[in-house]
């Protein structure tokens, strides 16, 4: 990626005040928020028209599992990564094979999310 190129995430959660406070954080630090997504079917829709960098996925979602969701975008040859907003810290920080997801915890969101974005698209 370019120096000029900002980078792309689609933002899927339930919880649409979540949503709003990602987008606001996100936008702040020069990233492109292409999509927002309150299930995971609607997302993996999105995320194959929108092209996105980074999927940022909230870990509780109604109709599925976000990890499952990014584990069958990897094997798939897709590009776009992962980043699972967890209310479990253990999960946060843990290593990983590339292609897993990095984890945040969402308390701390708004100050660690910025950065596993970046990492993350610096794996596309």
């Amino acid at each position: 990626m370019g120096a000029d190129q900002r980078t792309r995430v689609l933002l899927v959660s339930a919880y649409p005040p979540l949503l709003s406070a990602l987008r606001e954080v996100l936008e702040e630090e020069g990233v492109d928020v292409v999509g927002e997504s309150g299930t995971m079917r609607e997302g993996a829709r999105l995320a194959r028209r929108c092209a996105p960098q980074v999927m940022v996925l909230d870990e509780h979602l109604p109709d599925g599992d976000a990890e499952a969701m990014c584990r069958r975008l990897s094997e798939a040859g897709t590009p776009t990564r992962c980043v699972i907003l967890t209310s479990l810290g253990a999960r946060n920080g843990r290593r990983r094979p590339p292609g897993d997801p990095i984890f945040v915890v969402r308390r701390i969101a708004d100050s660690g999310l910025p950065q596993a974005v970046r990492a993350a698209a610096a794996l596309t």
